[in-house]
């Protein structure tokens, strides 16, 4: 299968941020995480699909919540995409310093990004690791770098 993954290393990706929260009140905790593997999958009604980790804390927070936001990140923002990315939410507190508000449906929305995508979970798809989540896309808005071209992911990038 080594062909097959030498072959997948070609993809390119934009680079995003998935948050969403779990509890209310003082019990209110939230997380986010970089993804890259995201695709529009309907026009009407607009959906999109999204595959994360299986284990990770923003999975189960989108599980709990059944809502989670996408933030679509600009170039030149590779250091926010490691901020939520390198390390779990389990082991820090990724919000912590950061400017935020509740969404629509209480995920928490940052403005540092292109744009951002409020959905409602409607599907997940157990894939192995991942999981291929399947959101309704109920709310958009436009960060503060709408102007700029998306962060694109491609393993040479990063691995050389």
């Amino acid at each position: 299968m080594q062909n097959a993954k030498d072959a997948l290393n070609n993809l390119s990706y934009g680079v995003y941020v998935a948050s969403s929260f779990r509890g209310d009140g003082d019990d209110l905790e939230i997380n986010a995480m970089t993804v890259r593997m995201v695709s529009q999958v309907c026009a009407h009604p607009p959906m999109l699909s999204l595959s994360v980790r299986k284990n990770s804390l923003t999975h189960e927070y989108i599980c709990e919540s059944g809502v989670f936001a996408l933030h679509v990140l600009a170039q030149d923002q590779e250091l926010l995409a490691g901020h939520f990315g390198l390390r779990s939410g389990r082991q820090m507190r990724k919000f912590a310093g950061l400017h935020y508000k509740r969404g629509e449906t209480g995920a928490p929305l940052f403005d540092e990004c292109r744009s951002w995508m409020e959905c409602r979970l409607r599907a997940s798809h157990d894939m192995g690791t991942f999981v291929l989540l399947i959101g309704e896309i109920v709310k958009t808005g436009k960060g503060n770098f709408h102007d700029r071209p998306t962060l694109i992911y491609r393993k040479s990038d990063y691995y050389g």
